[in-house]
């Protein structure tokens, strides 16, 4: 082996809460809260050599997000109201 990577791991948490009568939510996370998404290791097989890195990428953050629920006002109406048994109660009639 040439690399071996050492251990990583990340914790997130969120919330999430509803607002205006349900038709909004309010989201709150935080990604990588205790900073532990770090990459690390050792680089094997150079001869005379002791190689660690490290590689610390900006993985912490968070994001607060609003979400609205328009509900049904972009829902096409349906063409046709009648089914198919009144239509055919109509035809008899005539």
């Amino acid at each position: 082996m040439v690399f071996v990577l050492g251990a990583r791991g990340a914790v997130n948490i969120g919330v999430k809460t509803k607002i205006m009568e349900g038709k909004g939510s309010l989201r709150f996370s935080v990604n990588d809260v205790f900073y532990g998404n770090i990459n690390t290791g050792t680089i094997n097989n150079l001869k005379l050599t002791d190689a660690n890195w490290v590689n610390k990428p900006d993985t912490r953050y968070a994001a607060l997000t609003f979400t609205y629920s328009f509900g049904n006002a972009f829902k096409p109406k349906n063409q046709y109201d009648a089914t198919g048994a009144d239509s055919e109660k109509n035809r008899v009639k005539d």
